[in-house]
């Protein structure tokens, strides 16, 4: 909600001398046109109906606006904010419609990024669409001038400009459509307490010229046939060679005494109609604006504003032309009062009907008009409010005290936030405000219902042979369903999204099943709508022998006697293996560097060909795709950066490209792209950390080249780690990773880097995601570890099934009571996973390699733990032409690197995970 101010007289002091001090012509000399100006400039745009041939008009000429800020020496940053009308229909009696159904309000684009790179900006622009913005009329102006102050990533350092376009006005003060309560004074207000100047193109409406005046802006009328061309150079020219308002202020006696020179590269002298200064005064909310006269003898600018006390935010404007300055201050007077006296506070806030029931105050939502809500004093007496035609209350008048606020729940009604309908406020030295209560009255839910239950194949059913059941149900209202098969009595999935259950009998005998079904709308976890059971009778199966399973199956090693190994392997197009990975040579000679190793084994893993690459530092390969010519892209590190590489089919380095700051940064998994291009998921220590080693998620799209088209840092205050990166179908991007050092990180981008959604997984202790991976029914699977779900300290191996909008199906776990996790997943061809990584539970050593193969539903098969007395584990894990698996990893274990090195671990087996004997070659 916007503050609420209370606006101070305005005292105007307009003593304009008629001549100059100074001969003012040819005020430009005075300007110093020669240093770089940094600008962050955000286009504020109506993309209602109305506006197509401006949206399309903008987009054809954003590069030549690039180029003439360039050249008129700004150093610029572009970003963009939407707006239409609140979607919705308000008023008493004659109901008003705003918006269209399914408008937007305001939308900053690129989660509030504000751009130098202009290749950015335009995609922003290109997706720009026309249309909504309810009848012809005013627009959501006001909202969106304040969330674009408020909301877009200004730097701190540069100066800020709007630049607005709209065909209409903002809807007048106290219009029911201002669902945010916006006021026009109150949203220019909070423009000059930043001070942002506003370029308004727009149509001859008062409220549109006051806000380009107000703030230092300009004004241009908009109108049929008008061009974009020569007023975004004018306003160019209005932001290129700058000058500066030098203030001086300070209080006496209650009184602030403000003086401002222009100065560029010498004092500007005043010319009567061109230069002009002007300032606002936020004392604690109160604003107010105040001329300043120009004063010949002393060549400056002066007024005097009576009655002020306490901390001042002073905002003071200059104007030379069509150009303008401006400087913000924080001046400290005399005390407001005595401290002995006590202070005035007030608590105030809306009760909203929660219609969708998600505890959060939507902008659709109308406020309870004549609601009851009681605030009770910590001496035991108590105050009753109601509530304004908007739903909003305030009580006034009180004491630094703690308080306790009830909002009446009426007969039907039920709390939605809080829960309890009680909120309690601690005030201290400041007002509260935005106590908000949410009500709403519950809905019946009508239940789903199930149609029927089959199998496919139908009866007789043989053992041995899978059997997949499937639930046909539906709901009236469309609610999402959720089912759960049930096998004689035992549960056999949680609840999920799935319909379906695939089962192979072991043996012959009489089985029950039953379906259950719910859709989320009971408050149990295990209650259902509806169940349906089915007793079918399993035959044996004719006794022939078992067909013998035609995958190869075999391990390598690979390696000296340092550290070698294997991060990440691909089966080729030839039936071959493309493996990456680190190795160290020369560990022996007591050297300790590492290079980037690529080897190409045949379908038998008898080892092809094998390339290094690397520098005088340590650096690593962590992940290898074949590409669409036959050769291979390589991502990991150099040296500390980001290291891309790629070859040609015999591992001939065609070109690299390293990206990276002064600290640690490095690439975890790369893929080529439906363009040729690449995308690189990986983590950067340039940015966020003041404790270095923490770091942040770096994502890099590349063209076919390896030229960087633009990339995206994420993260928190701890370590935020991208481990996994895949394209998805419809163009964008699936990422997981660790957030803030704690949770799994699910997070899905467009094809520019946008952010459209997040997912964060965690429990009591540390998660994180290491692989993921789109499946072709849709949604995505996450392979990575847990501490928080074993009920021990140690982790687990954490499988999750989500739908297409990150919302988790369901989830599994495996392991036992020390430690393992998952550092691979890929979907079988029967629909279930495979998974690889390391487990300390099971096995004979210190830590084993480990294979886990589920169903579909996450049901574990079948698992297997590979290795020796030492410690061994898996890096990557693909399923082969054979319906074999190929295994990537390293041992301690065996080889030449036994005891205290590593050997490059490559594994071969059949369908069931079977490598034949302990040997190793």
């Amino acid at each position: 909600m916007p503050r609420k101010l209370m606006v101070l007289a305005v005292l105007a002091i307009l003593l304009l001398p008629s001549a100059c001090s100074k001969d003012a012509a040819g005020l430009e000399r005075y300007l110093n046109c020669a240093a770089i100006k940094k600008v962050d400039i955000v286009f504020v745009f109506d993309t209602s109906n109305s506006m197509g041939g401006e949206i399309n008009e903008l987009k054809a000429i954003a590069n030549k606006f690039a180029a003439d800020l360039k050249t008129s020496n700004i150093d610029y940053r572009l970003g963009l904010v939407e707006f239409r009308d609140f979607p919705q229909t308000c008023g008493e009696g004659d109901k008003i419609q705003c918006g269209s159904p399914g408008d937007l309000a305001y939308r900053p684009w690129g989660n509030g990024t504000i751009t130098s790179d202009i290749q950015i900006f335009s995609s922003w622009l290109k997706d720009l669409k026309a249309g909504g913005g309810g009848e012809v009329g005013p627009e959501a102006i006001l909202a969106a001038l304040r969330h674009a102050d408020s909301d877009m990533l200004w730097r701190d350092d540069a100066e800020r400009a709007m630049i607005m376009l709209t065909d209409a006005g903002p809807h007048p003060d106290g219009s029911c459509c201002n669902a945010e309560g916006d006021t026009l004074e109150g949203t220019i207000f909070a423009l000059t307490g930043q001070g942002t100047r506003v370029y308004v193109i727009g149509p001859d409406h008062p409220s549109l010229k006051k806000i380009a005046a107000e703030t230092g802006g300009q004004f241009y009328k908009i109108r049929s046939g008008l061009s974009l061309r020569p007023i975004l150079k004018e306003i160019t020219q209005a932001m290129s060679c700058r000058f500066n308002v030098e203030v001086v202020a300070r209080c006496l006696n209650k009184t602030l005494q403000a003086k401002a020179t222009l100065v560029g590269n010498e004092s500007i002298p005043y010319s009567a109609g061109q230069t002009e200064a002007w300032m606002y005064i936020d004392q604690a909310g109160e604003i107010a604006r105040y001329n300043l006269s120009y004063n010949k003898t002393e060549e400056s600018y002066g007024a005097e504003a009576p009655g002020v006390c306490g901390s001042l935010n002073l905002t003071v404007y200059g104007r030379v032309e069509q150009k303008s300055a401006v400087n913000t201050t924080r001046i400290e007077c005399e005390p407001c009062q005595n401290a002995a006296e006590p202070e005035s506070l007030s608590i105030s806030g809306r009760i909203f009907d929660d219609d969708n029931g998600n505890a959060i105050m939507d902008a659709t939502e109308p406020g309870l008009e004549s609601w009851e809500i009681r605030l009770k004093k910590s001496d035991g007496s108590s105050d009753m409010a109601r509530t304004d035609e908007k739903g909003f209350y305030i009580f006034t008048d009180l004491p630094p005290d703690r308080y306790e606020l009830s909002a009446a729940v009426q007969t039907n009604w039920t709390a939605t936030f809080p829960e309890n309908g009680t909120r309690t406020v601690e005030l201290d030295a400041v007002s509260e405000s935005d106590i908000n209560f949410g009500l709403r009255i519950p809905v019946a839910n009508i239940a789903p219902e199930i149609a029927d239950l089959t199998a496919e194949p139908g009866s007789p059913q043989i053992a041995g042979t899978a059997i997949t059941w499937t639930a046909n149900a539906s709901d009236m209202e469309g609610d999402q369903l959720l089912y759960r098969f049930f096998l004689n009595g035992q549960a056999m999935t949680d609840w999920n999204a799935d319909n379906t259950w695939i089962w192979t009998p072991a043996e012959d005998g009489k089985y029950l099943i039953r379906i259950e079904l719910r859709d989320g709308k009971h408050a149990g976890p295990d209650e259902s709508d509806d169940k349906w059971s089915y007793e079918f009778e399993i035959n044996a199966a004719a006794s022939e022998p078992a067909p013998e399973s035609q995958a190869k199956s075999w391990d390598r090693l690979y390696g000296g006697q340092g550290h070698d190994w294997g991060e990440s392997v691909e089966q080729t197009a030839d039936g071959g293996y493309i493996i990456t990975g680190t190795t160290d040579r020369s560990a022996s000679s007591g050297e300790g560097k590492g290079d980037v190793w690529l080897f190409k084994a045949d379908d038998n893993g008898s080892l092809l060909w094998e390339k290094t690459f690397g520098g005088p530092e340590w650096d690593d390969g962590y992940c290898v795709q074949q590409t669409i010519d036959a050769g291979y892209i390589i991502t990991g590190s150099r040296g500390g950066d980001l290291w891309l590489i790629k070859t040609d089919e015999n591992g001939t380095k065609i070109w690299d490209r390293i990206f990276g700051g002064p600290r640690e940064d490095w690439g975890e998994s790369v893929q080529q792209t439906g363009d040729g291009g690449y995308i690189i998921a990986g983590v950067t220590d340039r940015i966020s950390s003041s404790v270095a080693g923490s770091g942040d998620l770096w994502l890099i799209r590349t063209d076919k080249n390896g030229t960087k088209i633009w990339d995206r840092v994420l993260g928190e205050s701890g370590a935020d780690w991208g481990r996994s990166v895949q394209q998805t179908a419809d163009g964008g991007y699936i990422v997981t990773g660790l957030l803030d050092d704690s949770d799994l990180w699910l997070i899905k981008m467009d094809e520019n880097g946008t952010r459209l959604w997040e997912k964060t997984f965690a429990g009591t202790g540390r998660a994180e995601g290491y692989a993921v991976q789109q499946i072709p029914q849709g949604g995505y699977v996450i392979a990575g570890a847990t501490a928080s779900l074993s009920g021990n300290l140690n982790e687990d191996l954490w499988l999750i099934k989500t739908d297409e909008n990150g919302k988790k199906l369901w989830d599994k776990t495996y392991g036992g009571s020390d430690r393992d996790w998952g550092e691979s997943v890929q979907q079988t061809d029967d629909g279930g996973f495979i998974i690889a990584g390391i487990t300390y539970s099971s096995g004979r050593g210190s830590g084993d390699l480990w294979l886990v193969r589920t169903d579909r539903n996450g049901t574990m098969l079948w698992d297997k733990a590979y290795g020796g007395a030492n410690r061994d584990w898996g890096q990557s894990v693909r399923q082969t032409d054979d319906s074999g698996y190929i295994i990537a990893g390293r041992t301690e274990s065996y080889g030449e690197g036994y005891e205290g090195y590593e050997d490059l671990w490559l594994i071969k087996t059949d369908e069931k995970g079977d490598i034949p004997g302990e040997e190793k070659n």
